[in-house]
């Protein structure tokens, strides 16, 4: 997992289990509705980063 305070973490794969799970079910309901322009912003976000963001 990535903790660098300058690097975003994008990968799905590095999130708990219920949450990928999430993401996924996220997906499948957006392209259902026809939203098939979908983007990952960030999915780990170390304290360090949001203490900086504070």
């Amino acid at each position: 997992m990535s903790t660098s305070v300058t690097t975003t973490c994008r990968d799905i794969n590095e999130l708990l289990p219920a949450s990928q799970l999430a993401c996924k079910l996220l997906f499948q309901e957006c392209y259902k509705a026809g939203i098939t322009n979908i983007f990952i912003t960030e999915t780990y976000r170390s304290q360090e980063t949001t203490e900086i963001l504070i």
